[in-house]
């Protein structure tokens, strides 16, 4: 029974990026893409070390759901809406671009993954994982996003106006307040 409520790990991280995708979408509408993007690695970053370090079922079900709350926050769906808040109804280019990108990452990641475990076994490959969301991803969100409320010039909005939304770039105490809470949603 412990090794089939084992690998309903991935189900219920899932789960978890389902529920919190409602919230994810609002926070991106009213903060911007950028703090939930940045709290995205944190928290897979967390999750894939605990499940490194796991022993117990109990704390691999929890990885799992630290790791679904920041799929919820990291995946197509957080990153299309950034894009569409960044870009309005010209994000289509950067869309096609993130997508095409995100094809060749598939075809990367599994000769690494199985490389990885091959060498390190699986804790080492979600030791590595966690590395990476934490030495590259993490800096990669914080400080090549654009900041809250920044839009393109010249975007459209994607709904029923023609206006570009203004630009709402928060500085000094309001910028740390916004780009620091954690998580954002």
């Amino acid at each position: 029974m412990v090794a089939r409520l084992g690998r309903g790990g991935l189900s219920l991280g899932l789960l978890a990026a389902g529920l919190v995708a409602p919230k994810v979408g609002r926070t991106i509408d009213a903060r911007g893409g950028s703090p939930v993007l940045t709290a995205s690695p944190i928290l897979l970053g967390t999750g894939l070390t605990a499940l490194a370090l796991t022993h117990s079922l109990a704390v691999y079900l929890m990885a799992w759901l630290l790791m679904g709350v920041g799929m919820g926050a990291a995946l197509y769906d957080a990153a299309f809406a950034t894009l569409g808040r960044l870009y309005g109804k010209q994000a289509r280019s950067a869309i096609t671009t993130l997508t095409l990108w995100g094809g060749f990452a598939s075809t990367v990641c599994w000769p690494l993954s199985a490389s990885l475990v091959e060498h390190f076994g699986w804790r080492g490959a979600c030791a590595v994982y966690a590395a990476i969301q934490i030495l590259i991803s993490l800096p990669l969100h914080a400080f090549v996003l654009p900041g809250v409320g920044t839009v393109k010039p010249g975007a459209k909005p994607s709904g029923g106006t023609t206006e570009a939304p203004a630009s709402q770039t928060l500085t000094g105490p309001d910028a740390i307040g916004h780009s620091c809470c954690w998580p954002p949603f």
